[in-house]
């Protein structure tokens, strides 16, 4: 996946619950989301770009309903994207951290050419996002907007598990190697 090639790394919110990680998985599933939704191409590239950079306006990893409006001003340095294809990619982001009953009116105040595509987006994204709260034991497949998104219920639990182990293990990698070079 290019997304992950190309993801500046250096623009994200550093921490152990919004960071790096999170992010990745949230790429990941997204993709997965994509896939089984049939987006083409260019709604791909939309939806993985905003996967990318969603939290990057985060201040803390407190419940914050304005991280997505903040990220969404760095949305046009970090993606390039100009004209609808960044009113959608800001749109989407500013809403993700909003009520779902908030949803269409802040997609709605970007004015996307295409409301019905933004929407659809919209929902697909906060699905991958959510699918990534079981690392805060916060998931609760009812709020899956999209039947995918219910279906990677398992797989994000599982994948969430192999995150814990690998990063156990970069841990453990380095507390011995710290310790063998005090010796």
């Amino acid at each position: 996946l290019s997304a992950f090639s190309s993801l500046d790394r250096s623009a994200l919110y550093k921490s152990s619950v919004h960071g790096q990680s999170h992010i990745e998985r949230v790429i990941l599933l997204g993709s997965l989301i994509a896939e089984g939704c049939a987006l083409d191409e260019a709604d791909t590239k939309l939806l993985l770009s905003i996967c990318s950079y969603h939290d990057v306006g985060r201040v803390n990893d407190s419940y914050d309903l304005n991280h997505g409006y903040r990220s969404s001003l760095r949305i046009a340095k970090l993606t390039g994207y100009q004209g609808d294809d960044l009113r959608m990619t800001q749109a989407i982001t500013t809403a993700h951290s909003k009520h779902d009953a908030d949803l269409e009116n802040t997609l709605i105040s970007y004015q996307p050419h295409d409301f019905e595509r933004c929407l659809n987006l919209a929902r697909i994204f906060k699905d991958a996002d959510g699918l990534d709260r079981v690392r805060i034991a916060d998931l609760d497949p009812a709020y899956m907007r999209t039947e995918r998104g219910r279906e990677l219920v398992p797989f994000a639990h599982s994948l969430w598990e192999q995150y814990v182990i690998y990063e156990k293990r970069v841990s453990n990698r380095a507390t011995s190697s710290g310790n063998q070079s005090e010796s």
